[in-house]
């Protein structure tokens, strides 16, 4: 897989994660988190079963080390294979 390709699925699973977990938080239903993000009810249901094993801190945070991933290998600042090697190293320690 191309390492930005990676970046941009990668932040869309944290990026819905995190919605997920807030609207879960707000006492939103099933239904309405489902109709809001355009998604299936187990794909709502995997999103939360994943975003529990986080801090709301560390999904912002991995959310916004993606963007700044992105960016600078858009830039030409940071290595692509290199930059998404660190940040996975980051991510699951």
């Amino acid at each position: 897989v191309e390492p930005t390709s990676l970046i941009i699925l990668l932040a869309r699973e944290y990026r819905l994660m995190y919605y997920v977990s807030k609207m879960y938080q707000n006492q939103i239903s099933l239904r309405e988190i489902s109709n809001n993000l355009n998604l299936a009810d187990w794909q709502i249901d995997k999103l939360y079963n994943n975003a529990i094993h986080y801090k709301e801190k560390e999904l912002l945070k991995n959310l916004v080390d993606l963007c700044n991933l992105d960016k600078n290998i858009k830039k030409g600042i940071w290595d692509k294979n290199t930059a998404i090697y660190n940040f996975l190293l980051e991510a699951c320690t």
